[in-house]
C-alpha cells in the first residue's frame, strides 16, 4: 500500500511539472525546469540580490501580476533571472537592453500561484554585463508598490558544503570599510543582510559598492585545516533614486 501511495505522489508531482514546462511566452521564458543535481564541494554561489519589500497584500485578494523593479545609472545589457528551488520554477525576461532610470517588468502570477509560490519564495538576480566587468543590480519584487522602513539588502548564497565561519564586508571604491559581520555554522541557503548604513548607523550615499565574502568550510574528517574561499561582487547602491521612484521611506 505504501508503494502505491509513493507512486501516486510521484505521478502527481510529474503531472504538476508537466502542466507548466519552461517555455517562451514572448516577453519572458517561464515555467518548471529540470531539478538541479548538486555536487558537494567548496563552492558558494550567489543566487539572489534583492531589496527587501514589506508590502502586504490585502487579505482575501490574489494578485494577478508579480512585478520586479530596478534602477540603472546608464543604459546597459542585463541578464535577469527569478528562481524558486523547491518546485524548480524559473522566470527570465527575454529583453536584455534596458535604459537608465527606473525599470519595471510585470508578469502574470498564474504559474507561480499554481505551485503556491509567493513573492517571499522567489530569488531574483540581475547582472549588468560590461567589458570592464560585471556589476550586480539588486531587484525589488512587489505586487503594487514596494514599502520598507529602510533600504535592506538581502544577498542569498547557496553553499555546497557546511560552512564553519563566514565573514562579509561592504566596502566602497576606495576600500573604506562600511559594514562587516561574522556568521557561524551555516549550510545550504544563506542570506546576508545589510541595511544600507555604515558602522556609525549613517545611511550610505548612492554609488557602486563591493561585497566581499570569505567562507571557511567545515574541515573533512581527520583534517585540521578548513578550506576557505574569497568572493567579491560589485553592486549598485542607489537608495535615494529608489526612494524617489517607489516612495520607500528611510
Amino acid at each position: 500500500m505504501r508503494t502505491l501511495w509513493l507512486i501516486f505522489l510521484f505521478w502527481m508531482s510529474f503531472v504538476q511539472n508537466l502542466k507548466y514546462p519552461y517555455q517562451n511566452y514572448g516577453d519572458r521564458r517561464e515555467g518548471i525546469v529540470p531539478k538541479r543535481r548538486l555536487v558537494a564541494g567548496e563552492r558558494l554561489d550567489l543566487i539572489a540580490a534583492q531589496i527587501e519589500n514589506l508590502e502586504r497584500v490585502p487579505t482575501g485578494l490574489t494578485p494577478n501580476r508579480y512585478k520586479l523593479g530596478f534602477y540603472l545609472i546608464d543604459s546597459t545589457r542585463l541578464k535577469i533571472e527569478v528562481r524558486e528551488f523547491e518546485h524548480s520554477y524559473k522566470m527570465q525576461p527575454t529583453r536584455e537592453i534596458y535604459p537608465p532610470g527606473l525599470n519595471v517588468f510585470a508578469w502574470p502570477s498564474e504559474i507561480p500561484m499554481y505551485y503556491g509560490i509567493v513573492l517571499a519564495n522567489l530569488l531574483p538576480i540581475s547582472v549588468d554585463r560590461k567589458p570592464e566587468g560585471n556589476t550586480i543590480v539588486p531587484i525589488i519584487l512587489y505586487y503594487n508598490r514596494p514599502y520598507n522602513s529602510e533600504m535592506r539588502y538581502i544577498f542569498s548564497f547557496e553553499a555546497y558544503k557546511p560552512i564553519s565561519v563566514l565573514e562579509y564586508k561592504i566596502v566602497d571604491t576606495h576600500e573604506r570599510l562600511i559594514f562587516t559581520k561574522r556568521l557561524q555554522d551555516l549550510r545550504e541557503i544563506i542570506h546576508l543582510h545589510w541595511n544600507g548604513r555604515d558602522l556609525n548607523n549613517v545611511p550610505v550615499a548612492s554609488g557602486v559598492l563591493r561585497l566581499n565574502v570569505r567562507a571557511c568550510f567545515r574541515p573533512p574528517p581527520g583534517a585540521s585545516v578548513s578550506p576557505c574561499i574569497t568572493l567579491n561582487y560589485k553592486f549598485y547602491h542607489v537608495p535615494d533614486l529608489l526612494r524617489q521612484e517607489f516612495r520607500v521611506v528611510n
